[in-house]
């Protein structure tokens, strides 16, 4: 409740990659890190997008990281 319905169901779309806009509310929201499981849903997308690069990985965690490039985005 502390962020709302519509803020809640934007973040499930983006996670779950179950909105073709996913990536549009990362970029309203500015948000150029990204700390996720690695078999998550948003971290295999990631994964295929040009504009963010894999920093960091292990079993527990991915790390990404925003980049300059905006193909695809």
């Amino acid at each position: 409740d502390l962020y709302g319905d519509k803020f809640l169901d934007q973040f499930a779309g983006t996670y779950e990659i179950s909105n073709p806009s996913w990536q549009v509310p990362m970029g309203e929201w500015g948000i150029r890190t990204v700390l996720l499981p690695p078999d998550a849903p948003l971290a295999s997308a990631l994964r295929l997008t040009p504009s963010w690069k894999e920093v960091y990985a292990d079993s527990q965690a991915v790390i990404f990281s925003k980049t300059n490039h905006q193909a695809n985005e």
